[in-house]
């Protein structure tokens, strides 16, 4: 009973969208989720974050997550992960991107990392 009316006074937010997140969702609700805009340049050698940083920094492996599209979810979650300490959506966001990161043979003998 306690927990709903704590639900109640302080609804569980999407840190992605602000909707009242359902209760078998956690961070981000379904939608967002579904909505995230994944570059899958993992994939790709010549992708645009390697063509963005090539001839400025030395790299043998490059790629980005997310695209970034202004007042879209992925600022949204970057906001609430820097500003205003939710840390749990670099923990999300990044076991999620380790996931696919294993796929990737290339990452096997990258000894740093450099997250932007």
């Amino acid at each position: 009973m306690l927990k709903y009316l704590i639900n109640l006074l302080f609804p569980k937010l999407c840190l992605g969208c602000n909707s009242l997140l359902l209760h078998n969702e956690t961070i981000i609700c379904s939608e967002c989720n579904h909505n995230l805009p994944y570059t899958k340049h993992h994939f790709l050698e010549r992708n645009d974050t390697t063509i963005k940083f090539y001839g400025i920094v030395p790299i043998e492996f490059s790629a980005s997550m997310l695209y970034f599209h202004h007042k879209g979810i992925v600022q949204n979650l970057i906001h609430n992960l820097k500003y205003k300490n939710h840390q749990e959506i670099g923990t999300l966001l990044g076991k999620r991107y380790a996931k696919d990161l294993e796929a990737v043979n290339q990452i096997k003998t990258i000894t740093e990392i450099i997250p932007v």
